[in-house]
């Protein structure tokens, strides 16, 4: 997938699913050191879109530069849903892919990369409201 030259490539790791659904930064370092394992990338950035957005958000992930992959990791649906739309993130992802951007997505991450997330109510495991900090009619 990245090629003979997997270094050239940066990673922008999207923690949002996993830290509302019972994980810590302690589960999120030891996934992104395995994916720097794994894969070889150049450069990996943990940027969560609930913590950073708008422009802020825009200017981190542009410093990672053009080779770009995007992992939106597993966890709540929901919250990743909201808050990749809140902060402007989901635009941003499709504009990066229009670019030539990679997006990977696991469990909750390929979700929200559809057209809806009503994929995530037949499993009904998670959280609709993240814990009670989002309140959104699904």
């Amino acid at each position: 997938m990245l090629g003979n030259s997997p270094e050239r490539w940066s990673l922008w790791y999207i923690p949002t699913a996993t830290l509302n659904d019972g994980g810590t930064l302690l589960t999120v370092s030891r996934t992104v050191a395995r994916l720097q394992s794994d894969y070889s990338f150049g450069r990996v950035e943990v940027i969560d879109p609930e913590r950073v957005n708008g422009s802020a958000l825009r200017s981190r992930v542009a410093g990672l530069g053009q080779d770009l992959v995007i992992w939106a990791e597993s966890g709540n649906t929901y919250a990743l849903r909201y808050h990749l739309r809140q902060s402007g993130g989901d635009a941003l992802v499709y504009e990066l892919m229009d670019q030539g951007a990679i997006y990977v997505g696991s469990s909750a991450g390929s979700i929200v990369a559809g057209r809806t997330v009503q994929m995530a109510f037949w499993k009904n495991w998670d959280d609709r409201s993240a814990g009670g900090t989002i309140s959104v009619n699904w």
